[in-house]
């Protein structure tokens, strides 16, 4: 048997590997376990061609052997390049060549460990053979996410809603775990070993085994990039003092506090927006309707409007008043027009002033 087992998440690579090793060698006294970090193709080749004793199967994990880029094709270079080319080609491609033949002789289980790999090199990949099995390490995004997620917290005997969940994932991963980027060079594909990490946290310490919003709060870290989601948060439910200690908690460089500014403005509006008739019921459709960037954030913008005690519509009209009263130099900082905006919303509709 040979398997591949890719990446791009080390702790997905890492579970897959170990049920091979338990299938192959449940007892695992038949195991060795090679790095390119630290040994040579060849001695990986020669224990895969050595035979174990009794011709029990053994099993043989080599973790990053795998050329990372097929070699060029030559196309726009000279005929000297493509010459080496080929060359370099046929030198990465006997040492591999005689390790599958070994394997399948001695039937050995070869397992190829490439956490750093999210696909296989394709000429790599011409040279295994037709039985060879590939095991990909992609995390799932969006919903499949989501799903994971809560069988992950139910097995551990605790429980949580959707919104929940999907509160978690927005601190952890912030946009990252709903689809991939569409440029692969700047994805970032969600932690399955933080996530993880996270739902065995959350499920010890939940109260009568519920995990909550409030609960993520004390117990998941979130970077001070981050913590903007609680500053709007308690801004637009009235949490005025929590609202403070969350701004005092940011940077005081300027622009930062602009951005801030600039994303509770935005926020105001969709909040001003979301108590319009004709929304509709489904949180993540709404968000999308609004032409939110995250449209999971809908959910905690409905949050904060059942929270509000001031009125919407006033809290828009004091965000645009703050946000004139600074470009026109009545307001010498943004920061005085964040804690207007803060006052504003915890002011009671009878005392709006």
């Amino acid at each position: 048997m040979i398997a591949v087992v890719l990446g791009p998440d080390r702790f997905m690579a890492r579970s897959s590997v170990q049920r091979l090793v338990d299938q192959h060698d449940p007892d695992h006294s038949n195991t060795i376990r090679y790095s390119a970090e630290s040994d040579s193709v060849d001695s990986v080749i020669n224990a895969v061609s050595t035979r174990s004793f009794f011709d029990t199967q053994r099993v043989i994990v080599a973790t990053g052997y795998v050329p990372r880029q097929s070699a060029s094709s030559g196309r726009g270079k000279s005929a000297t390049k493509g010459r080496a080319s080929k060359s370099a080609k046929s030198a990465l491609s006997n040492p591999f060549e005689s390790m599958f033949t070994a394997a399948v002789a001695t039937s050995t289980a070869l397992i190829l460990h490439e956490p750093e790999l999210a696909v296989l090199p394709a000429g790599f990949k011409r040279m295994l053979p037709a039985d060879a099995v590939t095991v990909t390490g992609q995390p799932p995004r969006g919903s499949a996410l989501i799903d994971a997620a809560t069988r992950g917290f139910e097995t551990r005997g605790a429980s949580i809603d959707r919104e929940t969940v999907r509160y978690l994932l927005d601190l952890l991963f912030a946009d990252s775990w709903q689809q991939p980027s569409a440029n692969p060079a700047f994805d970032h594909p969600p932690d399955i070993e933080s996530l993880t990490s996270e739902i065995e946290k959350l499920s010890l310490a939940a109260t009568d085994r519920v995990v909550t919003i409030d609960l993520i709060d004390q117990l998941t870290f979130q970077p001070s990039s981050d913590r903007i989601f609680a500053f709007l948060d308690a801004t637009i439910s009235g949490q005025a003092a929590t609202a403070i200690r969350e701004l005092a908690s940011f940077s005081n460089d300027d622009d930062e506090i602009i951005r801030h500014l600039a994303q509770l403005l935005q926020q105001i509006e969709f909040v001003a927006a979301a108590c319009q008739e004709g929304k509709p019921a489904d949180n993540v459709a709404a968000g999308k309707a609004l032409g939110m960037p995250n449209p999971n954030r809908m959910a905690p913008v409905m949050r904060s409007l059942n929270a509000m005690s001031a009125d919407p519509h006033m809290l828009l009209a004091v965000a645009r008043e703050a946000d004139s009263r600074l470009k026109r130099g009545f307001d010498h900082s943004a920061q005085d027009s964040l804690y207007r905006l803060i006052a504003a919303a915890a002011s009671t509709p009878g005392n709006n002033q």
